[in-house]
């Protein structure tokens, strides 16, 4: 509880002015500690954290908010701009519920147009805080007189040495003036060290004292007696503008922010880019790019293809690419190593679950799609140990089981979807239930089921097989028209139950006198009335009708010769609550055939109105029973427990 405690007033506090923050943090703690003493009411949300009295969740279950304010709940409300139930300050909504403007003090990092940085509700700008919410840095081309700027030309700043210089602004952003100790060529400088010395070079007005007599005196690399600072020889006559002559030339015109295109490349010569580099060769993967335009490093946006070499430092081995931010996520990671995205190993938890950088191939533990692998994700993962996919968590389609495994008769899963009735748990096996082709065992499907005790079954009386699923003899006592005893000049006519002759059925079952009208006990008639008539109080057999005969009579509804969809086995008509359990008959509105009948259509007595065994797990919430919930699942730590009950607090899981 403790913790929940914690991150509670950690959220409260998120959402509380700092004045009154510790009073507020002090007093939810205080609500909390006491309701676990006093059992005050709480709310837990589904992100886990546990609101007291008097606030409630956020939408998204992270948070607590005061009942009596409506920002967070997710719903724009009179008076809100937005509303996205959460108390994150740095996404579209921040918990002012207004929505996010630069300089509202709240860092905006959700959406297309992102801030930097916020200077503060009202306040123009800061020393780290431009008016526009970007960092400031001097060459941004934004003044910001918080960071003692004096003016900003946009140019890069100091890392741009010469060439973030302009005529109306120095590269530390101070305004050009002779002497500051800047020489600024742009300004018409040709150098400057500071207050004059009458034994330097610099002159007070910040001319070279020799360079531009055309002279190459000492010191000098070239003069050429003008002032064009870009042509083969520089102003200060120091360089004559080449890389690999190991002078850094940074005075030329063009430079990685203002020339971007031409500037950030690694190999190009002559394009009249600012130098950042030069170690005397046009050699790169040594520190310093042939150009002299790159000094090798990641994150300068520029590709490097050999690196730095064995001995850079820090190192940088040869680049995959550069996009020059310090972003990791984005096509180009922070070690120019590689781009983020599904399958290149590095995870990327605002929409990867898992990454095995595999570029679209599954493994065990994650997807080719970079989620975690879920049976019923629809997406089958052999390395997983997944054959199929039904594409829903614990759905059985024809082609596939909820586990994952191909549907196949004998697996112990009955995949209805797949035609299964039922399945004996062994391929080919029988239960006394169940035949080995998944379908409910009964005595006339065609199917002989030992174990149910079967002899045979060829669906009703033949040569082989009594309707009883019995093998036919004669003095078995059940007439068989399909059977020819051994010997007999045809089918069964009668049987007596043995083989003696002379008692009206002799030894091959044939009937001795059986449509004279006259009732030959001993001969085995019930009943003789001498006609051909099978349907009325006697049968052609001289047998009396009996249910199970398979032939309706008068006093029967219907006779099917047991159970069938139409026909209960005592040949009365099949109805849900007649007491009788017919398990080839569909109650109207149930999902299969009956699975009990307690002689009633009542709910909740262990047997529904529809005939079907009311047990929790069954996916139907009964609620008669005691059921809160019913998932249909064995899945004990979900939102429904094993037992048909809500998960709460204290029932031990």
């Amino acid at each position: 509880m403790a913790g929940s405690v914690m991150r509670l007033g950690f959220l409260i506090a998120r959402h509380t002015p700092r004045a009154p923050r510790a009073a507020a943090i002090a007093a939810v703690l205080a609500a909390a500690l006491l309701g676990g003493c006093y059992d005050t009411k709480t709310t837990t949300c589904v992100g886990g954290v546990v609101c007291p009295e008097g606030f409630t969740c956020t939408a998204d279950g992270k948070g607590c908010v005061d009942v009596t304010n409506s920002c967070g709940d997710g719903v724009v409300q009179a008076g809100e701009e937005c509303d996205d139930g959460n108390l994150d300050n740095n996404d579209d909504c921040p918990t002012t519920c207004k929505h996010a403007a630069c300089r509202d003090g709240f860092i905006d990092m959700q959406g297309a147009e992102t801030e930097a940085c916020d200077p503060g509700n009202g306040v123009a700008e800061t020393a780290t805080c431009n008016n526009d919410c970007t960092i400031s840095a001097c060459g941004d081309g934004v003044r910001n007189a918080s960071a003692g700027e004096a003016c900003d030309n946009g140019r890069g700043g100091p890392a741009m040495g010469a060439s973030g210089d302009s005529a109306d602004c120095d590269r530390d952003c101070s305004l050009p003036t002779c002497q500051d100790g800047l020489a600024n060529l742009e300004a018409n400088e040709q150098c400057d060290n500071g207050p004059d010395v009458l034994t330097d070079t610099c002159s007070a007005s910040c001319k070279l004292e020799k360079c531009g007599n055309t002279i190459v005196d000492p010191g000098e690399a070239c003069d050429d007696g003008n002032m064009e600072n870009n042509d083969g020889c520089r102003n200060d006559c120091k360089s004559n503008n080449t890389c690999g002559n190991g002078v850094t030339d940074d005075n030329l015109p063009k430079n990685r922010v203002t020339d971007p295109t031409i500037c950030l490349n690694a190999s190009t010569q002559g394009t009249g880019c600012a130098e950042v580099c030069d170690d005397g060769n046009q050699v790169s993967g040594d520190g310093c790019s042939a150009n002299c335009l790159s000094e090798e490093t990641c994150r300068n946006g520029i590709l490097d293809v050999l690196g730095n070499g064995p001995s850079g430092s820090p190192p940088n081995p040869p680049e995959v690419c550069d996009d020059g931010n310090l972003v990791d996520t984005d096509a180009c990671r922070n070690d120019c190593q590689g781009g983020a995205g599904c399958g290149n190993g590095l995870l990327d938890p605002a929409t990867e679950q898992c990454d095995n950088g595999q570029s679209g191939s599954d493994t065990f533990n994650c997807d080719g799609d970079c989620t975690v692998p879920i049976c019923g994700d629809g997406r089958p993962n052999a390395p997983a140990g997944e054959l199929c996919d039904p594409g829903a968590v614990g759905a059985n389609v024809a082609g596939c089981n909820s586990n994952c495994t191909l549907p196949l008769c004998g697996d112990g899963r009955v995949n209805m979807a797949a035609g299964e009735q039922c399945d004996p748990g062994t391929v080919g096996s029988y239960t006394s239930f169940c035949d080995s082709n998944c379908t409910i065992a009964r005595c006339g499907d065609g199917d002989p089921n030992p174990v149910a005790g079967e002899a045979c079954d060829t669906g009703g009386n033949s040569q082989t097989c009594d309707t009883d699923c019995s093998a036919p003899t004669c003095g078995d006592g059940y007439v068989n028209r399909a059977f020819t005893p051994t010997g007999a000049p045809g089918a069964e006519i009668c049987d007596d139950g043995n083989t003696d002759p002379g008692d009206g059925c002799d030894q091959f079952c044939q009937s001795e006198s059986c449509g004279n009208g006259i009732v030959e006990a001993i001969n085995g008639e019930q009943c003789d009335d001498g006609n051909a008539n099978d349907l009325d109080g006697c049968r052609n057999n001289c047998q009396t009708p009996r249910c199970g005969d398979g032939v309706a009579s008068a006093s029967e509804t219907c006779d099917t010769s047991g159970n069938s969809s139409t026909c209960d086995f005592n040949c009365s008509a099949p109805t849900c609550g007649d007491g009788l359990i017919n398990n080839q008959f569909t109650p109207l509105g149930a999902p299969g055939v009956e699975q009990c009948d307690d002689g009633n259509l009542s709910a909740g007595d262990g047997c529904s109105a529809l005939c079907q065994i009311e047990t929790c797990g069954n996916g139907v919430v009964e609620a008669i029973n005691g059921e809160q919930c019913d998932d249909g699942n064995l899945v004990d730590t979900d939102a429904c427990r094993n037992n048909c009950q809500t998960p709460r607090c204290g029932d031990g899981i």
